[in-house]
C-alpha cells in the first residue's frame, strides 16, 4: 500500500490502497497520521498510522494496547455472544453507577436535536432490515424477553399504578375497552345462543391450568378489518396460545398462517 507524504502534514491517498480496502476508509480520506509515540505525547487516546493491522483492518488504534478499534469490535462481539449474563450484569451495573451523567448526556442531546433518537433509530432499522436473519433473531429474543414471568408482572404492576394516579391514561383504557365489548357485541348475531360460545372459555382455561401457559379465544376471521369483519360465532371461534393471539393480531388467516389452513377445532 503506497502512502503519499509531504512535509510535517502525512495523509492517506486512497487511490493508492487496494480496491478491497477502499470501503473500510471510506469518510477518512483527510485522517491525520500519527506514530504512537506522538500520540502518547500529546496524550491522546488513539492514534492512526494509515496501516492495516495483521487482520487487514485500516482504523484507528489505541494509544495504550496499539490494537485496532475494529478488532476491538470483534472481540467484544464474540464476548457478548458466549457471556451474555455476564454482559447483562455489567451493563446494569454501568448504569447504576453513571445514571445522572448518563440522564445529563440525554438531555443534552435532545436540546440540541429533539429528533437525535427518532433519527438514530432510523439509521438502526435500516442497517438492521439489511440483515434478515438478525432482525428475525432480535425480534424472538424481545418477545421470549416480554414473555418472561419477571418482566410480565412488572408490566402489570406498572400498569395498575399508571392507571391509579394517571386519569389520561384510564380514560384511554376505559374508552378502549368499551369500543371492544361494542365491537363483540355488534359482531354477535341476535339468533345466536350464547351458550354455545361458554365452553371455548372454558377450554382456554382448562388448557392453561394444565399447561401453566396462557391461552385466549380467538376470531379465527377478527372482528374488525379492512378486508372483512368476522362474526362473534363459534364457527369463528379457536383456542391458541395467548402468544399466537398476540402475533396474529387482527389479520387474516391466509396472512398470518398461510393458505389452506385449518382452524383448530376445540373438543
Amino acid at each position: 500500500m503506497g502512502i503519499s507524504t509531504s512535509g510535517m502534514s502525512k495523509m492517506v491517498t486512497v487511490s493508492s490502497v487496494q480496491k478491497t480496502d477502499i470501503t473500510k476508509i471510506e469518510g477518512r480520506k483527510r485522517m491525520e497520521i500519527i506514530s504512537r509515540e506522538e500520540a502518547k505525547e500529546k496524550g491522546l487516546v488513539r492514534y492512526y498510522t494509515g496501516k492495516p493491522c495483521k487482520r487487514g483492518h485500516i482504523c484507528e488504534r489505541f494509544t495504550k494496547s496499539m490494537h485496532c478499534l475494529e478488532c476491538g469490535k470483534v472481540r467484544s462481539k464474540k464476548y457478548v455472544q458466549q457471556n451474555p449474563e455476564k454482559r447483562k450484569q455489567t451493563v446494569a451495573h454501568y448504569y447504576r453507577q453513571n445514571k445522572l451523567r448518563i440522564r445529563k448526556s440525554v438531555e443534552e442531546c435532545l436540546a440540541k436535536n429533539p429528533n437525535y433518537y427518532k433519527e438514530k433509530y432510523e439509521r438502526y432499522r435500516a442497517k438492521l432490515l439489511q440483515d434478515p436473519k438478525r432482525h428475525e433473531r432480535l425480534k424472538e429474543n424481545a418477545r421470549e424477553y416480554a414473555n418472561s414471568p419477571e418482566v410480565r408482572e412488572r408490566s402489570r404492576r406498572l400498569r395498575r399504578l399508571k392507571r391509579k394516579l394517571d386519569d389520561a391514561y384510564r380514560n384511554k383504557l376505559n374508552i378502549k375497552t368499551q369500543t371492544r365489548r361494542s365491537r363483540v357485541r355488534k359482531s354477535t348475531p341476535n339468533w345466536l345462543d350464547k351458550n354455545l360460545l361458554v365452553p371455548f372459555y372454558k377450554e382456554a382455561q382448562r388448557l392453561q391450568k394444565e399447561t401453566g401457559i396462557k391461552y385466549a379465544v380467538d376470531h379465527y376471521y377478527p372482528l374488525k378489518s379492512e378486508i372483512v369483519c368476522g362474526l362473534n360465532v363459534p364457527w369463528n371461534l379457536q383456542v391458541i396460545t395467548w402468544k399466537e393471539n398476540s402475533a396474529k393480531h387482527n389479520r387474516m388467516p391466509e396472512e398470518f398462517y398461510g393458505a389452506n389452513h385449518q382452524m383448530k377445532e376445540t373438543n
